[in-house]
C-alpha cells in the first residue's frame, strides 16, 4: 500500500462528529450554533491506496490522458523458472566428477561435471544477460591466485563464503559418451573463498561466526549442499585445522555420520575421518612441549599423548591397508618436468583423481604429524627435575628411524611425485595448494640447514606452482 497527501475541507470538530462543515473561518457556523469549540488544527489527511491503482483512490481518480509514446527504457526480462535438480539414484560418492541429476518439473535428466575453484567473492562480475545466447549469465573473475597457507589464525575460526552455479548446455542426457562412458550436459561450479593470509572480510561480530555449524549436519545430506560440504568445506576445514593445529567441530560424531546417510563415503572421505583427531593432538603436543617445565607430570602427560598419537597413526595405517598401495611409478610427463630440473626420476600414477588426492592428503598429514610424534618421544625420555628417571611404558626404539628426517623426506618426495598426476586429473586445483605449500616449507627448511640439499626440490615446487596457477586460470 502507498499513501498520497490529501486535504480535508472542514474543521476538526465537525470531522470528529461526522457532520458536514461549512468551512467558515475563523469559526464555522455549525460549531457556533451548537456552542462547540471550533478547531482547524488538522489541515491534511493521509489517503491510502494500492500500488495497482498507482497511488490513486476515490478522491484522486485516474487521469484521463491520451496514449503516450512508449518509453525507450529497457524491457524487464521475465524471471526464469528455477531449476529443481535432484540427484539420480543409485547415489554415488560426492567425489565422482560427474553426477546425474533430474529436473522433475521438466522431466529431464542431465549429466553435470562438478568443479570447484577458489576465487574472491568480490571479484565476480556479472555480465549482461541479454547479450548472452541461450539465456545464460556471463561471469568475470579475477586472475586465479593460489590461496596462501596460514600457520596461525589467532582467535579466528575457519570461515568460508561460497556460491553455486549451474550451466546446462544441452536439453537432456544421452548420445555419445566421453572417456568415462558418459556425456556431459553442463557444469556444476562451486566458487568459494575462505580466510587465509590474503584479505578476507569477516562478518560482523553480531552475526553467527559459523553458519555451517549453525545449520547442523543434517542440512548436508542431499545434493547440492552435500557436494559442497564434502568436496569443498570439509577438506578445506580439515587442512586448515592441520596447518593451524586447532581442532575443528567436524570431528564431532554427528558431522562424520549424518551428512553421509544417503551418499556413501569414498576412500578420501574415510581418510579425512582418520585425520580429524590429529589437529587436537598437535595442539596438546605444542602445549606440553613448549609451555610445561620438565617435570614428572609433564612426562606422564607426554606419555599419555604419545599413546593417543600412536592410536591415530594406527588408524592411518588401517586406512592404507584397506585401500592398498594403489599407485605405481611412471616416467615423468613431458609437461611435468619443471623446465628440466626435475629432481625425481619417476612420478606416481593413480587409478583416478580422487585416489590421487587421498594419497596426497595422507602424505601431507604424515609430513605434519611425524615431527610431532618424534618430539613427544624425546620428551618422554627427557630427564625431569623432580624425580628419578624410570623406564617409560612405551618402547618404540629409535624414533628417528620412523619419524625422523628420512621419514619426512620420503613423505615429501611422495607428495612431489604425485602432484603432476593429480594436477592433470583433478577439477579442483585448490586441493593441491596445501600439499604444495607443506612440501615447499619442508624443502625450504632442508635447504636452510646448509647441507646442499633441498634446492632442486624447491625449484621444482616453484615450477609446479606456476603450472597450478595456469590450471586454475583456465
Amino acid at each position: 500500500m502507498v499513501g498520497v497527501p490529501g486535504k480535508y475541507r472542514g474543521c476538526e470538530t465537525c470531522r470528529g462528529r461526522r457532520v458536514k462543515c461549512g468551512n467558515e473561518r475563523p469559526f464555522c457556523k455549525r460549531c457556533v450554533d451548537s456552542s462547540r469549540p471550533c478547531t482547524y488544527e488538522r489541515e491534511t489527511v493521509f489517503i491510502v491506496a494500492s500500488i495497482e491503482d498507482g497511488g490513486r483512490c476515490s478522491s484522486h481518480p485516474p487521469r484521463k490522458t491520451g496514449k503516450k509514446a512508449k518509453s525507450k527504457s529497457p524491457s524487464v526480462r521475465p524471471p526464469q523458472e528455477e531449476l529443481q535438480l535432484v540427484a539420480e539414484e543409485p547415489l554415488a560418492p560426492a567425489w565422482d566428477d560427474v553426477i546425474t541429476v533430474s529436473d522433475p518439473g521438466r522431466g529431464r535428466r542431465y549429466n553435470l561435471q562438478i568443479a570447484a575453484l577458489w576465487t574472491p567473492m568480490h571479484s565476480i562480475v556479472r555480465g549482461d544477460e541479454e547479450k548472452e545466447e541461450g539465456g545464460g549469465t556471463p561471469l568475470g573473475f579475477a586472475p586465479y591466485q593460489i590461496p596462501e597457507m596460514r600457520p596461525s589464525m589467532g582467535d579466528e575460526d575457519f570461515q568460508m563464503k561460497a556460491k553455486a552455479l549451474v550451466h546446462i548446455s544441452k536439453p537432456a542426457a544421452g548420445g555419445e559418451g566421453d572417456d568415462q562412458g558418459m556425456q556431459v550436459d553442463g557444469f556444476f561450479l562451486l566458487l568459494f573463498e575462505h580466510n587465509t593470509s590474503l584479505p578476507f572480510s569477516l562478518p560482523p561480530p553480531w552475526k553467527d561466526p559459523n553458519p555451517i555449524r549453525q545449520l547442523g549436519p543434517s542440512a548436508f545430506r542431499t545434493f547440492p549442499s552435500h557436494h559442497f560440504f564434502v568436496r569443498v568445506y570439509r577438506p578445506q576445514a580439515i587442512f586448515t585445522a592441520l596447518l593451524t593445529r586447532k581442532p575443528t567441530f567436524l570431528s564431532e560424531p554427528p558431522w562424520t555420520t549424518s551428512p553421509f546417510e544417503l551418499h556413501p563415503k569414498s576412500p578420501l572421505d574415510l581418510l579425512l575421518d582418520a585425520l580429524l583427531p590429529i589437529p587436537a593432538l598437535l595442539q596438546r603436543a605444542d602445549h606440553i612441549i613448549n609451555t610445561q617445565p620438565p617435570t614428572l607430570a609433564r612426562r606422564l602427560m607426554a606419555q599419555d599423548l604419545l599413546q593417543n598419537c600412536l592410536t591415530a597413526e594406527s588408524h592411518l595405517d588401517a586406512w592404507l591397508a584397506t585401500v592398498g598401495s594403489t599407485y605405481w611409478l611412471q616416467p615423468p610427463s613431458p609437461g611435468g618436468g619443471g623446465g628440466g630440473h626435475m629432481p625425481f626420476p619417476e612420478t606416481y600414477a593413480f587409478p583416478s583423481g580422487p585416489v590421487a588426492l587421498a594419497f596426497l592428503a595422507l602424505w601431507t598429514a604424515q609430513l605434519v604429524f611425524f615431527p610431532c610424534v618424534e618430539r613427544l618421544h624425546w620428551t618422554v625420555f627427557e630427564p625431569v627435575v623432580d624425580g628419578l628417571f624410570p623406564p617409560p611404558m612405551i618402547m618404540l626404539g629409535d624414533p628417528s628411524a620412523r619419524y625422523g628426517r628420512k621419514a619426512t623426506a620420503d613423505a615429501a618426495e611422495r607428495v612431489c611425485r604425485g602432484l603432476d598426476y593429480a594436477l592433470e586429473r583433478t577439477v579442483m586445483p585448490d586441493m593441491l595448494g596445501v600439499p604444495l605449500g607443506v612440501v615447499r616449507q619442508f624443502w625450504g627448511m632442508v635447504e636452510a640447514e646448509g647441507h646442499g640439499e633441498g634446492r632442486l626440490e624447491g625449484m621444482w615446487c616453484e615450477g609446479f606452482r606456476g603450472r597450478l596457477e595456469a590450471k586454475g586460470g583456465r
